[in-house]
């Protein structure tokens, strides 16, 4: 970290993860922030380092309004440390569903509460008798319920237009992926991140060239938002893994809740089954089955995504099921999710702003 301290203070820990911590930094002399990610593993040489999927990747892909930049890659020969200098983002999506940064402002709850409070003494100096007193009591309770009630709740539902922009903008980062040759297969929460309105894909360890040559690695991506193909097969699948994660990810930003939280690898197929039913046999037929997997599925009709969506609209539902199709070959591109009639409104404002 010596190299790293020469041009940058460190205010504080962002995030780790298993191969990484991420460190919050100030450039010495521009004053600029940065995420700082400091690499678990040594490396034994700069030509290692350069060859990493990770850098490379994120090197072709700059510069795009949607895909975390890199701004400097650090690396120390003596102790073999690798931090890479990255642009700072206010938080992950996971962050952000579970409520982390989701209460009513503390200006508004003190506001709400200071008129209440008001109403209430003008209550208590208003009444004389018993009976009265009491009600002015519940009143009073009533108020610190509400108030907790204020801090509490979490729950509160991402603005319609929000969810919109923030998908928008994650099928762009996919879409220029995919085009860019690459897959990230390891599309999840924790690795979308923003400020403000803006949203950047990011680590792209996991990442793989389109071009390389099957099988890959079976235990990839994070098992909630893994793709059927990658749970039944030894390692063969393709780029549209990423946008069965993108599925999953939409699902999880409008209700708040994973779609398929899976405790392992069968009861992840189970999850997908019950909601999405059993695939087809067809289906099943085209896939390099896994030889350690068992395919004699009972036919079971899921219960939809519909029900767990009540408050959503149809063509939300109706893009999260192009994404999560059981065939691969089905599933739609990110680029055709771009132009999905979800998105309409959003392409008419950039239209209309740009006449």
């Amino acid at each position: 970290m010596n190299l790293v301290l020469q041009k940058y203070r460190i205010l504080g820990k962002k995030g780790e993860g298993t191969f990484s911590e991420v460190l919050k930094c100030q450039h010495l002399k521009e004053g600029s922030y940065w995420a700082c990610k400091k690499m678990k593993q040594t490396y034994d040489s700069l030509e290692q380092v350069n060859n990493l999927r990770e850098i490379q990747a994120m090197r072709r892909l700059s510069p795009h309004a949607n895909i975390l930049e890199l701004q400097e890659v650090i690396f120390d020969k003596k102790s073999g440390t690798l931090v890479l200098i990255c642009e700072l983002m206010d938080m992950n999506i996971y962050e952000l569903i579970r409520g982390k940064r989701h209460y009513l402002p503390e200006r508004k709850v003190k506001h709400y509460m200071y008129q209440l409070l008001k109403s209430v003494e003008h209550m208590h100096r208003n009444v004389h008798t018993r009976s009265a007193t009491s009600r002015a009591y519940v009143c009073v309770f009533f108020c610190f319920t509400l108030y907790l009630k204020f801090l509490a709740d979490k729950r509160h539902y991402l603005p319609e237009k929000t969810v919109k922009k923030y998908m928008l903008q994650l099928c762009k980062s996919v879409d220029h992926c995919h085009r860019n040759g690459i897959f990230h297969r390891d599309v999840k929460p924790e690795n979308i991140l923003i400020r403000e309105d803006v949203l950047k894909l990011a680590d792209f360890g996991s990442c793989r060239s389109v071009y390389s040559k099957q099988p890959y690695t079976e235990y990839i991506s994070t098992r909630w938002y893994r793709a059927p193909e990658c749970l039944l097969t030894d390692g063969y699948y393709t780029y549209k893994m990423d946008i069965w994660s993108v599925g999953c990810v939409f699902f999880e930003i409008l209700s708040l809740h994973p779609l398929f939280p899976g405790s392992n690898e069968v009861d992840q197929i189970a999850k997908i089954h019950d909601i999405m039913g059993t695939p087809d046999s067809s289906v099943l037929d085209k896939l390099k089955k896994s030889r350690g997997m068992n395919f004699n599925f009972p036919q079971k009709k899921g219960t939809g995504i519909e029900r767990l969506l009540p408050h959503c609209t149809q063509e939300a539902i109706e893009l999260i099921y192009q994404m999560c199709t059981y065939d691969p070959d089905e599933r739609i591109t990110a680029k055709q999710a771009i132009r999905h009639p979800y998105f309409k409104d959003l392409r008419a404002t950039k239209q209309s702003k740009q006449r």
